[in-house]
């Protein structure tokens, strides 16, 4: 779905790209630790009592579960400790 017209998409982006790269980086990094708090909290709130451990490795798993093939996964979730 795409309900942005070009010339808005055209506004932002003049206005992304006139950010210095530190300013993007920045936005970017506070964009992943929103998006990473979002998961833990509800990573916890449907498993209050969860480990600090076991935590980690839910929030790993919906973070970043989908850019691997299923086997793959498997073998590398096995052999991190969280």
């Amino acid at each position: 779905m795409k309900d942005t017209s070009q010339k808005i998409e055209d506004q932002y982006r003049r206005l992304l790209m006139s950010k210095s790269n530190y300013e993007r980086l920045v936005m970017g990094t506070s964009m992943y630790d929103t998006a990473k708090k979002c998961v833990e909290m509800s990573v916890k709130w449907k498993n209050p009592n969860i480990t600090k451990s076991e935590c980690r490795k839910e929030i790993f798993k919906r973070m970043y579960q989908s850019d691997f093939e299923p086997e793959q996964f498997k073998k590398l979730i096995s052999n991190l400790t969280f």
